[in-house]
């Protein structure tokens, strides 16, 4: 894998990598910890949102390494910035260090103006308990020691807490199904939902019912590792290499970049080499589309989900799906498997943070 910089060649214009068997057999229920979550009618949640005009509702998403909040208003059955006097807030960190102050103030101000909450967070969840956070463990620590764990203790107007990616899925199948009705076409059967940022994370709509999943989680087959590269995975103590550690944004392409050259760069700026000609950047991207690639693929045979275009969306979501044609590589991967590109869009179309606008959709669906 040469780092010297050369003319740029598209990964786009090169010829799709494999998908490997081998990769695909790695993939069930067990593996990609496939939880029912809630049944959802995408069609039936539109409707409901147009039921509560001039309610306000907090969104808050706490991911691997930025906590956001803010306030919206249901107006013509869509949730907006309010026409009064708004709230926002925004905490970035590693670890989750300031999240909980950060969090409190949210809270202070849901639980002053008697207003409904709707939380993503990026990691494993129980009810309302966070159970799991790889990319939050301070923040973990100090909301077990000082609200016993619960996120219904920290904010008492709480109505719904989902992981990141069900709460992205949910705004993604609520915009999904108004754009479909506007252009009085089908609701999709399906869809699949993938966030690649700090992690590798995903949900599934499917059958009138939502599921959460891991996909990031499974192991990684040797063809998709850097040669002497291996990280465990972590995740129940696990340390086998997995598809986050080489698919996602920061826990695979920044990571592998700084072991294999020893500075930090973003992922911003790891493109920015791509685009220089920088052919180890390259690489990295074509690698993360490729495993990509192999999560959706793996996704859609464990729940029985036909690809087809006419059936199934799969939307992106996280820094990497930022990255130039990301999308469009990842369908390229899949094509000769499937013998026809399937539908790939991103949340990039229609929000700036799809898990954030999600928990505040949740919220005022139940409200």
């Amino acid at each position: 894998m040469e780092n010297s910089p050369n003319t740029m060649v598209e990964l786009t214009k090169r010829p799709p990598g494999t998908i490997y068997k081998e990769q695909l057999a790695h993939f069930n229920l067990e593996s990609l910890r496939v939880a029912e979550v809630q049944p959802f009618d995408a069609g039936a949640a539109v409707e409901r949102l147009c039921d509560q005009n001039g309610k306000k509702f907090l969104g808050v998403d706490i991911g691997g390494d930025k906590l956001g909040a803010f306030l919206y208003e249901a107006r013509e059955g869509r949730l907006l910035p309010p026409t009064g006097g708004g709230f926002q807030l925004q905490k970035k960190s590693d670890d989750g260090v300031g999240y909980l102050s950060a969090a409190e103030r949210a809270a202070e101000f849901a639980i002053t103006n008697d207003i409904g909450v709707g939380i993503s967070y990026a990691g494993t969840i129980e009810e309302t308990w966070p159970v799991a956070g790889l990319n939050v463990k301070q923040f973990l620590e100090e909301l077990g020691s000082g609200y016993g764990g619960d996120f219904k203790q920290l904010f008492p107007t709480l109505k719904q807490l989902h992981n990141d990616a069900t709460a992205g899925l949910i705004e993604s199948a609520v915009h999904l199904a108004r754009e479909n009705q506007e252009r009085s076409q089908p609701l999709f059967e399906n869809i699949i939902y993938l966030i690649n940022g700090s992690g590798l994370g995903g949900a599934v709509l499917t059958g009138s019912e939502i599921h959460a999943a891991e996909p990031g989680h499974v192991e990684a087959i040797p063809q998709l590792i850097p040669p002497g590269y291996q990280p465990a995975c972590g995740m129940d103590g696990a340390v086998f290499t997995c598809l986050e550690r080489v698919a996602a944004s920061k826990a695979g392409i920044e990571a592998i970049w700084k072991v294999q050259t020893g500075s930090d760069l973003s992922g911003p700026e790891i493109e920015e080499r791509y685009m220089a000609g920088d052919e180890r950047a390259a690489w990295l991207y074509e690698n993360s589309t490729q495993a990509a690639a192999h999560a959706v693929m793996g996704i859609a045979r464990v729940m029985g989900i036909d690809l087809h275009p006419s059936k199934t969306a799969i939307v992106g979501h996280g820094g990497g799906f930022k990255f130039l044609d990301y999308s469009k590589r990842m369908g390229q991967h899949l094509r000769p498997t499937l013998d026809y590109e399937p539908h790939i869009t991103t949340t990039y179309r229609f929000s700036d943070n799809a898990c954030l606008d999600g928990a505040a959709t949740a919220a005022a669906l139940v409200a």
